[in-house]
C-alpha cells in the first residue's frame, strides 16, 4: 500500500513541480527532465525555444550534453525563462576524446562557456569507451573510419574520475555522475570513487528496461536516469524497428486513461523510481509530457511486464557498436 501511494504522491505532485530524488550526493534531481538532443541541421534555433518553453511549462531538469551542438541554445532558453538558476538543475556531458584527467576540466569550461553558466549541476561521463584525440581535440580516427579506442582509460576510470571529483571540490559542478555504465563498470567505480556517482543515465523504455540494473543502482544510491524512454531512434544509426509508441499495450493503456502513449511510457518511467529524459522541440508536446498521468496498478503492471510477455520485443536502439567498432554490451544488446 506505501509503494502504492509514494506513486501516487509522486503523480499528483507533478501538477506543482516535478518531484526529485536525491542522490547519494545530496543533490536533487527532478525526476522530469527536458532532453535537448536532436540529430541533423534541423535543430538549430529549435533548441533556445524548447528549452525556454520547457521551463515555462514546469521542466526543472534540462539535459545535454557536449556532442549535441546545443549547449549554446541552452544558455539561451534559460535566460529567455528568465528562471532563477538556483531552481534549475543542469546537466551536461563530455565526449569520450576528452577521458584524459588534464582534459576533464577543460570540457566543462567549453560547456560552461557556451552556455554562459558559472556552474552545471550535473556532470556525465557519456560512455565508459574512451577515444583518444588529435591535437586539435578532435577524435583521432584509423585507416578504417573507426575512432581510435583508448583501451587503458576505457578498462581504468579511475584517472578520469579523479579529475570529475576535483571539479566538484572547485565548484565548477554540484555533483558527478556517469552515462551507460553496466553493473561491473558501476561496481568498479565504486571501489575507488571518493564521490559517489549522483547518477547512472541509460537508455531505458519497456523494451529495454534494464531492471536488473535498476535494482543496483537503487541499491547504491545512484540515481537511474532513462535516456530514450520514447523508443527514440536517433538518426545516426539508421535503425529501422517498430516503434515503442505504437506498441499494442502501450496504446491500450493510453487509450483507457484517455492520454497519449508518450505520457503513458513517462508515467511508467517515473512510477519505477527513475529519472526520465523525454524529448520534443514542439511546444505542444513538450507541455504535453509534462502532464503525466497516474497510472493504476493494473495499467503499471500491463506496461512494465511487455517483455516478460513477448520476450522477442527487447531492444536497445541506441547501440554504437557497428560505428565504433567495440562491443560495448556484451550479449546485454
Amino acid at each position: 500500500m506505501k509503494a502504492l501511494w509514494d506513486r501516487m504522491w509522486i503523480l499528483f505532485d507533478m501538477s506543482l513541480h516535478a518531484k526529485s530524488i536525491v542522490s547519494s550526493s545530496g543533490v536533487s534531481i527532478p525526476v522530469l527532465a527536458l532532453g535537448t538532443f536532436e540529430p541533423g541541421p534541423a535543430s538549430i534555433g529549435r533548441c533556445a525555444t524548447a528549452v525556454k518553453e520547457g521551463i515555462l511549462a514546469g521542466y526543472r531538469h534540462i539535459d545535454t550534453a557536449a556532442l549535441y551542438g546545443c549547449e549554446e541554445e541552452v544558455g539561451e532558453g534559460i535566460r529567455d525563462s528568465r528562471i532563477r538558476r538556483e531552481d534549475l538543475v543542469v546537466c551536461t556531458k563530455f565526449w569520450q576524446q576528452y577521458h584524459q584527467p588534464e582534459d576533464v576540466a577543460r570540457s566543462l569550461a567549453d560547456s560552461l562557456r557556451r552556455m554562459k553558466l558559472d556552474y552545471v549541476d550535473l556532470y556525465l561521463m557519456h560512455w565508459p569507451l574512451a577515444f583518444k584525440r588529435t591535437e586539435n581535440y578532435d577524435v583521432l580516427t584509423g585507416a578504417d573510419g573507426k575512432p581510435v579506442v583508448d583501451h587503458e582509460l576505457t578498462q581504468n576510470h579511475e584517472p578520469t574520475w579523479r579529475a570529475m571529483e576535483a571539479l566538484v571540490r572547485s565548484g565548477k559542478t554540484r555533483a558527478i555522475g556517469v552515462s551507460n555504465f553496466t553493473i561491473p563498470q558501476l561496481d568498479k567505480l565504486l571501489s575507488f570513487a571518493d564521490i559517489k556517482p549522483a547518477c547512472n543515465q541509460v537508455e531505458a523504455h519497456p523494451w529495454f528496461p534494464q531492471n536488473d540494473l535498476l535494482e543496483f543502482c537503487k541499491e547504491k544510491g545512484i540515481v537511474f536516469a532513462a535516456y530514450s524512454p520514447l523508443g527514440s531512434q536517433p538518426g545516426a544509426l539508421h535503425i529501422v524497428k517498430a516503434r515503442l509508441l505504437d506498441d499494442e499495450d502501450v496504446v491500450a493503456v493510453a487509450k483507457k486513461n484517455s492520454v497519449e502513449p508518450a505520457q503513458v511510457l513517462i508515467a511508467w518511467a517515473i512510477q519505477r523510481g527513475t529519472v526520465v529524459i523525454p524529448k520534443s522541440t514542439t511546444p505542444s508536446r513538450i507541455a504535453a509530457n509534462y502532464m503525466v498521468p497516474n497510472l493504476s496498478t493494473e495499467d503499471f503492471k500491463t506496461i512494465d511486464e511487455i517483455c516478460l510477455r513477448s520476450p522477442s520485443k527487447k531492444h536497445r536502439f541506441v547501440n554504437f557498436d557497428a560505428v565504433w567498432g567495440v562491443l560495448q554490451f556484451g550479449e546485454d544488446r
